[in-house]
């Protein structure tokens, strides 16, 4: 018997938002794939001091972090309980964890648009920075107590 039970149909329709804070909210990986993308020349300078990266190659990378990371917890988490969790439980509550950094989509708008030098520097960064060590900790922290989360909802069933 499956204690973590869940159909697709049944998943909570906030999880479509959760997705999308799961790929685009986390500060961290924004700026890291900034930073990639103009180390490998995939920007265009539109002036003088102003740089626009590909936003296509930005969400792709975005993309490859969130699949790796998905499948390195789904790895962790479904290894040790295969006979009591299916997918659409993991999926949603793996998203569920993620929900705070909704806050750090601002990060993902800020780098995918046109950023000038002294903007990133003085505004963009410290925004980031703030927003790394408010929502990416949040985070993390919660991801770790997913354990918890999981034993709380099978004392409830």
């Amino acid at each position: 018997m499956r204690l973590f039970e869940k159909k697709f149909s049944e998943i909570s329709p906030w999880s479509l938002l959760w997705l999308l804070a799961t790929i685009f909210g986390n500060p961290i990986y924004n700026v890291i794939v900034y930073l990639i993308l103009i180390q490998v020349g995939a920007y265009i300078e539109v002036s003088t001091n102003v740089t626009l990266v590909s936003q296509s190659y930005f969400i792709l990378f975005l993309l490859i972090i969130f699949g790796v990371r998905y499948v390195a917890y789904r790895i962790f988490y479904v290894v040790r309980l295969k006979d009591q969790m299916n997918t659409a439980f993991f999926v949603e509550a793996f998203l569920e964890r993620h929900k705070f950094q909704v806050v750090g989509m601002v990060t993902f708008l800020m780098w995918t648009h046109e950023v000038e030098g002294n903007i990133a520097g003085f505004i963009y960064f410290p925004v980031t920075i703030l927003l790394t060590l408010s929502v990416s900790i949040v985070t993390l922290n919660r991801l770790l107590k997913m354990r918890k989360y999981l034993d709380k909802f099978k004392a409830r069933t």
